[in-house]
């Protein structure tokens, strides 16, 4: 048995923000967290985008 995830978040099989978005806050919180610089803060603000945006 494969055991998985399905993050949908461009509106496919549903709308992205239907669970409401605090359900992905402690995700992307840990990647703020766990950014060290990496990723600038534009990319970083992508949850406030998360599927109106390509």
């Amino acid at each position: 048995m494969i055991k998985a995830i399905l993050f949908d978040l461009d509106n496919c099989l549903s709308p992205a923000d239907e669970p409401g978005r605090e359900l992905l806050d402690p995700v992307f919180a840990a990647i703020r967290r766990e950014n060290r610089g990496r990723l600038s803060e534009e990319a970083l603000v992508t949850r406030d985008n998360a599927g109106r945006e390509p």
